[in-house]
């Protein structure tokens, strides 16, 4: 059984997708090329993290591979 998408969730997957590709399929922190899945999948990360009192909004997005976004944590930046 699927589980269900929430409209939030939808929303930022849309982000993930517009930040994909105004980044030109890149990850801003290493280049490398994000495809599929795996370490190399692109993930939605906020560049001031909600734990650090960043909001939750495209302004504060961007697109990131799997690696970057796991090592990024919840660091600023």
């Amino acid at each position: 059984m699927a589980i269900p998408i929430t409209m939030h969730r939808r929303e930022q997957m849309k982000w993930r997708d517009t930040h994909y590709q105004q980044q030109a399929g890149r990850c801003l922190m290493c280049g490398k090329k994000m495809r599929g899945r795996g370490s190399l999948e692109p993930t939605l990360d906020h560049i001031v993290p909600l734990s650090k009192g960043g909001e939750d909004s495209f302004e504060n997005t961007q697109a990131l591979c799997r690696t970057c976004n796991e090592a990024k944590a919840d660091k600023l930046g």
